[in-house]
């Protein structure tokens, strides 16, 4: 759904390749990106999580970077309780999502 919005959903295979130093291409990525989109379930922790709170920390309090996905009926880790997070079991959670996200430029030819 997200991916027909134009997002990029899938970090790891869409720029880390075979030889690359993994660790490394999250973190610019995390650098380059608008938004961080963390995907959190009861049964699945996010590692690049606590890379995006770093980058979070070094941006303006109100600008909105980190917007969590919540999967299933679970508590965010503590470290992000304090950011509103969308539940994709919530009726209009993906328009929610995507008006926190503003106007996203269309990438196609």
């Amino acid at each position: 759904i997200l991916q027909s919005k134009g997002i990029i959903t899938k970090l790891k295979e869409d720029i880390i390749l075979p030889g690359d130093h993994e660790q490394q291409k999250i973190e610019q990525a995390l650098e380059n990106t608008d938004y961080f989109l963390p995907l959190l379930s009861c049964h699945y922790h996010n590692k690049e999580l606590h890379q995006a709170l770093h980058r979070q920390s070094s941006l303006p309090e109100d600008k909105r970077y980190i917007i969590p996905i919540l999967l299933d009926e679970c508590d965010p880790p503590y470290n992000i309780k304090k950011v509103k997070s969308v539940k994709i079991t919530d009726e209009g959670w993906l328009q929610q999502l995507l008006r926190s996200l503003g106007p996203i430029p269309y990438s196609g030819s």
